[in-house]
């Protein structure tokens, strides 16, 4: 089985970075950049203005700096939830000048333990690897109906959750019931379709799913998805990233390909690891297309512009691509064969011309258009990132200032 602990949780040491929405700004522990600070080892990044942040460094205020140095790593407590060590994020959404509210999620970061699936017989290891998630996830119907149409999964404690967007028809509102029969009205807050993602609202606060920080499950790892209408079914990965076809004739991006078509599988279901922890949601495919899912990584990277505005800018580079074919006559290259660059865009003006080979965005290794194309939608309009590519045999580093691209309905 998977062990698991109760959470501590941590309140001291967490920087504080301003968002510009409705939302308000939220917190985030232990990770370094502009505007944040690692609480180990005191090393600063490009702070705020302080009239646009919460948090100030010690720096800005009299007094004694001993009086408000950070605590040290004995006071922090990780615990083992679905066999993995987690940290938890803190999200601040504050309304008027009293009202604060703080929402949690949490993310797996080390695995301690998991179950074998080589070892347990299938339906085991499948009810065994869910456990964990199953309390955070629930059964979406429409309004009046009693059929179930999708899964959803709490991707934060404060009553938000994601689902299918294909998988709701175009519903505003919808019941979800939780598998211990309790139901509840969700609203429809936010939506994207180019990563089939919604986040549903209710007044209902349930526990946030364990979710994987590893990057993606690999070819060929074992998955099983939660299904909350049924038992759990276990899936293998036969590709890492890829694009897969829409009931609508659409493509996803990004998206991760499973063995089988989606079949009984709910789209909005959750899909774990080994640990438990959650890797991806099922996206509504075309019923003869490989099952797939959204990796977690990039709904949540996601789910705040989703909350804040109701729809998502994407990144763009101005750039089309393809697979590298052995056709090419590139020799041993493998990656994204850039076949149009668009004028004036962000990659022209990085310097990036047709004919070039994409082998590293951001410090990934790319080996195809569909990977290169997962690690872009991790970025944000206005990164500047590295593009590693190949011309004419030798390596040249280009970087490209990402452009906003907000997708149509």
């Amino acid at each position: 089985m998977v062990r698991r602990t109760v959470a501590g949780s941590r309140t001291h040491g967490l920087t504080v970075r301003a968002r510009a929405s409705t939302a308000g700004p939220y917190v985030a522990s232990r990770f370094v950049g502009d505007g944040e600070v690692d609480d180990d080892n005191g090393t600063t990044g490009r702070l705020l203005p302080p009239e646009d942040r919460l948090w100030r460094h010690p720096s800005e205020f009299s007094g004694s700096a001993a009086a408000l140095r950070f605590p040290n790593r004995g006071t922090i407590l990780f615990s083992a939830v679905g066999g993995a060590l987690l940290v938890g994020a803190l999200w601040l959404t504050i309304g008027g000048p009293t009202k604060v509210t703080v929402a949690t999620e949490r993310v797996a970061l080390i695995p301690v333990e998991s179950v074998a699936p080589r070892v347990t017989p299938a339906d085991e290891w499948s009810r065994a690897v869910t456990e964990v998630a199953r309390p955070s996830t629930a059964a979406v119907r429409l309004i009046g109906s009693s059929t179930i149409i999708a899964g959803a999964v709490a991707i934060r404690d404060d009553g938000y959750m994601i689902t299918s967007r294909r998988a709701l028809g175009g519903a505003e509102k919808v019941m979800i019931v939780t598998p211990t029969g309790r139901a509840s009205e969700a609203t429809v807050i936010g939506d994207d379709p180019v990563t089939d993602l919604s986040v549903l609202k209710t007044d209902d606060r349930m526990a946030a799913a364990v979710v994987s920080d590893s990057g993606g499950p690999a070819a060929g790892a074992s998955l099983a998805v939660v299904d909350p209408a049924g038992n759990p079914q276990s899936r293998l990965v036969i590709q890492r990233a890829g694009t897969s076809a829409t009931s609508d004739g659409d493509l996803l991006v990004g998206v991760i390909a499973l063995d089988g078509t989606i079949g009984s599988v709910l789209p909005g279901s959750p899909a774990v690891d080994a640990t438990g922890a959650v890797v991806g949601m099922v996206v509504s495919t075309a019923k003869n297309a490989p099952a797939a899912i959204m990796p977690i990584g990039l709904a949540r990277s996601m789910v705040h512009d989703l909350i804040a505005t109701g729809r998502m800018t994407h990144p763009k580079a101005g750039i089309t691509a393809r697979d590298v074919l052995s056709t090419d006559n590139l020799g041993p290259t493998a990656g994204a064969l850039v076949t149009s660059v668009e004028p004036n865009g962000p990659a022209a003006d990085g310097g990036i011309l047709v004919g070039d080979v994409v082998v590293k965005v951001a410090g990934t290794d790319i080996t195809t258009m569909a990977e290169m194309v997962a690690e872009l939608m991790l970025h944000k309009p206005g990164e500047r990132i590295d593009f590693l590519v190949v011309r004419n045999g030798t390596e040249v580093m280009r970087q490209v200032v990402l452009h906003a691209s907000v997708p149509a309905d």
